[in-house]
């Protein structure tokens, strides 16, 4: 009987490699994008507030909760869709001190994050499509999108030039004259790893019964990416600037709207965090805000004005 119970408690035991149902992921992102420039200049001896845009580098950091297991799911035309349709993303631009001091939100979080992936590496043979050595499917691409949004921040000119006030000038989450950061597609190349769990149970008619699972975990990925493409086949915005007085320094050939469109540019990386996994496991979203830094009243949704 004492035999019988230990291997009750054996079986019983299972040992998972998927602790939490999602992974959070470290994003970074270096980027070029629009700065908008505000001084003073004599013209016809009058005293005038002049403006222009020049190029300026820059850093989006983040993270990105993907579902632990991205199970395939199959469209209503009968395609396999392997998009983890729950993830999401909390976004801020470091170092941006206009932000800070005048206590404006400034983290992006996007509920609808678009993520597709495929891994590869091993060889398959004839008309198989099965892998003759899974575990040579190292490999992963990744195509990763996000909004970034309006947030509906502005500023009176006062923060750029002291002695003048009273006239707003909208800033979003690039900067000054930006009225919607529109949204940012990642494309790269990176890792993965294959992860098993396997569920075990005991049945007295049976005996001993296992079942396992295997899940796709990605480790790192890097890439380019450009704000402005297309997300998905039913999402595209571009960044979106307006300058003072109905007049934007940027010009458009084949546009005189007093606002313009533009683009930013560079390279992301993406790479799996196990600690703080652990945490958002535990605590849910206030680990985000605790390893950002900020607080909920920071946050806005950069889909919500759609």
């Amino acid at each position: 009987m004492k035999n019988l119970f230990t291997a009750i408690l054996i079986a019983v035991v299972s040992t998972s490699v998927f602790a939490a149902e999602y992974y959070v992921y470290d994003y970074k992102a270096s980027i070029k994008r629009l700065d908008y420039v505000l001084t003073t200049k004599k013209v016809a001896k009058v005293d005038t507030v002049i403006q222009k845009y020049k190029v300026a580098s820059d850093t989006i950091k983040g993270y990105v909760v993907i579902p632990a297991c991205i199970y395939c799911t199959t469209a209503q035309d009968g395609a396999d869709s392997s998009i983890g349709m729950e993830s999401e993303g909390w976004f801020v631009r470091v170092g941006d001190k206009l932000s800070a001091k005048y206590g404006l939100p400034y983290v992006a979080h996007d509920a609808e994050v678009y993520v597709a992936a495929a891994k590869f590496g091993a060889y398959v043979t004839g008309s198989d499509n099965t892998a003759v050595d899974p575990k040579n499917n190292k490999l992963a691409w990744m195509k990763l999108g996000y909004a970034l949004g309006d947030n509906g921040n502005a500023l009176d000119i006062s923060a750029f030039l002291k002695k003048y006030s009273n006239d707003d000038i909208a800033y979003r989450f690039l900067g000054a004259s930006n009225v919607d950061a529109g949204q940012v597609v990642n494309t790269g190349f990176g890792t993965v790893k294959s992860a098993t769990e396997t569920e075990t149970s005991y049945d007295p008619c049976t005996g001993i019964e296992s079942t396992s699972t295997t899940c796709d975990l990605i480790i790192t990925i890097t890439g380019t990416l450009c704000g402005g493409p297309t997300v998905d086949a039913m999402d595209e915005k571009d960044p979106l600037y307006a300058g003072l007085c109905n007049v934007t320094p940027m010009w458009d050939v084949c546009s005189d709207e007093p606002e313009y469109n533009a683009v930013i540019c560079g390279t992301w990386t993406l790479k799996y965090n196990a600690t703080l996994t652990k945490k958002y496991a535990a605590v849910g979203v206030d680990a985000i805000y605790d390893a950002l830094k900020v607080s909920a009243e920071d946050v806005y949704e950069s889909r919500s004005a759609r």
